[in-house]
């Protein structure tokens, strides 16, 4: 059996996994403190003006080990690694949730949410609920975090309807759940968060 290949480091000195789709396209899984961003980027020299990077999607670290990758096209082989990787990493993490609540007669279309500067809802779906909309559910790393968020929405007569919070700083501990409420009113979203510790 062939020894297992290390990760490479990127710019921030995480690890990253990189593999080519077709001759023009080339895909990267890159591990943050919070999970996995996975993001692509198109180089053909015949069409430059569809050249550049886009954002696949992000991946919480227990999703990955439930689930398998979020892109279908991560390489067997990659997948074995990044999982043996992410065994071995293990560490304490804490679960949030977050949620948005849409004052009356607004439907909520899409979220962005950028925790740490890193955008979390690409490629993931709105879940309904009791109290609202979960836009994330997960496990994220301890200590210090950055959360900001835009919602748009359908409004009836309304071409473009964004509400927007500010950035949200919080600190999370092991074994800690957060749930942030983004109550929306006109173009502003307001946080509301309620801690609790798993039983």
């Amino acid at each position: 059996m062939a020894p297992r290949r290390r990760p490479k480091r990127g710019p921030s000195r995480r690890p990253v996994w990189d593999w080519d789709v077709g001759p023009y396209v080339r895909k990267t899984v890159g591990l943050g403190a919070n999970g996995l961003l996975y993001t692509g980027y198109h180089d053909n020299p015949s069409d430059p003006a569809h050249d550049g990077g886009y954002t696949i999607g992000f991946q919480t670290v227990d999703e990955f080990l439930d689930r398998g990758p979020l892109d279908e096209q991560l390489p067997a082989a990659d997948a074995e690694e990044i999982r043996a990787y992410l065994v071995e990493l293990a560490r304490p993490t804490a679960a949030i949730e977050l949620v948005a609540v849409a004052d009356e007669g607004r439907f909520l279309e899409r979220v962005s949410a950028h925790l740490d500067g890193v955008c979390i809802t690409a490629g993931r779906q709105l879940t309904p609920g009791d109290e609202g909309v979960v836009f994330f559910a997960g496990a994220i790393g301890l200590g210090d975090h950055v959360l900001g968020a835009a919602f748009r929405f359908v409004t009836h007569g309304a071409a473009l309807d964004i509400a927007q919070s500010k950035d949200e700083t919080f600190t999370v501990a092991a074994g800690e759940r957060l749930r942030i409420v983004f109550t929306t009113t006109e173009k502003t979203a307001t946080a509301v968060m309620t801690r609790s510790t798993a039983m």
